[in-house]
């Protein structure tokens, strides 16, 4: 894919994908969707793999997670419930006003004001509690855990095909700064690693990142020689 970025389906729907050229398409909230272009028309990963033109959600808010088990159906509504928050607290309904924590969340009716709280924590908790009564199964709860796909689950298959002169996950050089510029994406964000003099020592902070954020399934330059 372009912008450095990769996405993950099901071996069963590999093949069948990797056929097309896939964009990283970002959204206005900085998140990116897999996507490519026929006869002028945007086509969405996601749809493709679940083979319609219906809303789909992530459950687990990656837009570039597409495996079967993170997509269904929803209306708008359940979309947006299920949304991550995209503000610097990183706490969804969560705020600070007047030394006080304020929770607030929005339903069918509009906004609804939860409390003022001491504590942060209290006030996570106020939201979440809130969250699951109100939205359900399509509950974004700040620090929630159950949308972790389970263990053994399908192997993960990254779509990027090497471009450029240089080959290597992550990396890109940068003109202006005459560095290597390297970087990697987690859950739909562009997360900037840092520049360096050579490509090797990107190509590893490459790496780093990917074991400590995506795991074990990373994809690795030390695994293709590139250092």
């Amino acid at each position: 894919m372009t912008r450095g970025l990769v996405a993950i389906v099901d071996d069963e729907d590999y093949e069948r994908l990797a056929k097309f050229n896939w964009h990283a398409l970002k959204t206005r909230n900085g998140f990116f969707y897999a996507a490519r272009w026929c006869r002028r028309k945007c086509i969405q990963m996601h749809h493709e793999v679940m083979r319609c033109r219906v809303l789909v959600d992530h459950m687990d808010g990656d837009r570039l997670n597409n495996r079967k088990n993170n997509l269904r159906r929803a209306t708008h509504s359940e979309n947006v419930h299920n949304r991550r928050c995209s503000s610097r607290s990183g706490l969804k309904g969560v705020s600070m006003v007047r030394n006080k924590w304020r929770a607030v969340i929005y339903t069918s009716g509009g906004k609804k004001h939860i409390g003022m709280y001491e504590s942060c924590e209290a006030a996570v908790a106020a939201y979440n509690a809130a969250a699951q009564k109100y939205h359900g199964k399509f509950a974004w709860v700040n620090g929630r855990t159950e949308n972790v796909p389970p263990p053994g689950s399908p192997p993960r298959k990254y779509f990027r095909r090497p471009r450029g002169r240089l080959k290597v996950r992550g990396v890109s050089w940068d003109k202006t700064r005459e560095a290597y510029l390297a970087r990697i994406s987690v859950s739909g964000r562009v997360v900037n690693l840092g520049r360096f003099k050579t490509v090797s020592e990107a190509a590893r902070a490459y790496d780093e990142a990917a074991v400590r954020l995506v795991g074990s399934g990373a994809w690795l330059n030390r695994d293709h020689g590139v250092y």
